[in-house]
């Protein structure tokens, strides 16, 4: 079912994984709208390597079964180790984010630039505006986001840049 997939959604847990591997890495299958988990993977870390590993010894099975597994569309979070891996295994594919994962992102930056600490309501503001993005109609997503930085108060500008040049934005479209 996985090697005849057009869509695959990937994810990681870290809470249910046993303490000898850091992740179980879940691949599912979407076939009539549903979701088939078809990959239970104890992953050892989040690294390139490891990513690469797990789909050439998938890729490997799937031509044991004279199949090829080349999904159409691929959706993950934004793990930096297998997004790399994704853009050059599946260069035909289509990546996508979930918006759980792009929300989990946001605020994930919103710590990591340190805005979490002036969290007031300006900047309450313009985040969320900026999380709710992708709920827009796709044609009109692009000329949004340039609305809403033209229309920032520089100084927010300034402390949200980091932020608003993150590349989720970039990875989803925006």
């Amino acid at each position: 079912m996985l090697f005849a997939a057009e869509t695959i959604i990937m994810d990681g847990t870290f809470s249910t994984c046993p303490s000898t591997f850091d992740q179980v890495y879940t691949i599912h299958a979407i076939k009539h709208d549903q979701s088939f988990p078809c990959v239970f993977g104890l992953l050892p870390n989040r690294l390139k390597s490891t990513y690469y590993f797990m789909f050439n010894e998938l890729k490997s099975i799937a031509i044991q079964m004279q199949m090829n597994f080349t999904p159409k569309s691929i959706m993950s979070d934004f793990e930096p180790g297998l997004l790399a891996v994704v853009t050059t295994d599946f260069v035909t594919a289509t990546h996508t984010s979930c918006y759980f994962h792009f929300i989990q992102a946001i605020h994930r930056a919103i710590q990591r630039v340190g805005l979490s600490k002036s969290y007031n309501n300006n900047v309450k503001q313009y985040c969320r505006k900026l999380i709710a993005l992708p709920l827009l109609s796709e044609a009109i997503i692009e000329n949004t986001y340039d609305e809403l930085i033209a229309t920032m108060p520089i100084n927010l500008k300034n402390v949200l840049n980091d932020l608003i040049e993150y590349n989720i934005f970039k990875s989803n479209g925006l």
